[in-house]
């Protein structure tokens, strides 16, 4: 079981000090976004990983939307060398964007850690596991993007609701701390709530309509963290220049 109670902090003092301090070790947090808003909140992802890294932590990465090379131009922004922590197995990545069905003909030598099936959360589970088996699991953080392209892979919605649900309990068990991403605007709202209800943390970003706030374009607000006194108010977001920016609406 896990001891450390330390958070887990983003290393953005406006967002750590509204999770009063940071995110419970040992969480899952659900991120959700709106597909118009784009890749824009791939910076607080990876500003997530960045802060563990730059700490001596360990991360693992699995991306079913983007290859490896876009979160690795952000992550140089952030001021970490991702070629570097993946040759020291600091950063692992799992690719489930380049061949998720297998077909062996787009798979790049980077690969080392790949799901053969995404259609199979057993195997998805079991490649994550094998991948971060050498870490301590207390001080590793990762992130799952996307949620969205996994619940359109499976035959039913049943198996992903138990994916989440084992990870919810291994998570706490080992003190693993994970993000995990979904597209909230394409899936039924019940749905989405059911998740939000396993989740131990839920972050929602939206976009902002008026010109008041520009130029920040998105939204954040916690709508749930467990065991945490949170900020409940609406904040500002935006991913530009490699700086992530969260500030309070004045």
């Amino acid at each position: 079981m896990n001891k450390d109670k330390t958070p887990i902090e983003f290393g953005i003092s406006t967002l750590d000090n509204s999770l009063g301090g940071g995110i419970p070790r040992g969480s899952i947090v659900l991120i959700e976004d709106h597909v118009e808003i784009g890749t824009i909140i791939d910076g607080l992802l990876m500003q997530f990983l960045a802060e563990g890294l730059r700490k001596g932590e360990y991360a693992y990465l699995l991306s079913t939307d983007h290859p490896f090379e876009h979160y690795a131009e952000i992550l140089t922004a952030l001021g970490v060398n991702p070629k570097i922590t993946m040759e020291t197995r600091r950063l692992m990545y799992i690719d489930v964007f380049t061949d998720p069905f297998s077909w062996g003909e787009f798979r790049p030598e980077i690969t080392q850690h790949f799901v053969r099936d995404i259609s199979k959360t057993r195997e998805l589970y079991e490649v994550v596991r094998r991948a971060i088996l050498h870490c301590g699991f207390e001080h590793t953080r990762g992130v799952i993007d996307c949620l969205s392209t996994l619940v359109f892979s499976t035959d039913t919605t049943k198996a992903i609701l138990g994916y989440l649900h084992h990870q919810v309990t291994a998570h706490k068990k080992y003190g693993r701390t994970s993000l995990i991403t979904i597209h909230s605007d394409v899936h039924d709202p019940y749905f989405v709530k059911v998740l939000e209800h396993l989740a131990d943390g839920v972050i929602q970003f939206k976009k902002i309509e008026s010109d008041e706030y520009a130029p920040f374009l998105t939204s954040l607000k916690i709508i749930k963290m467990s065991d945490v006194d949170f900020n409940r108010e609406e904040l500002l977001y935006d991913f530009s220049r490699g700086r992530v920016e969260v500030a309070e609406k004045t």
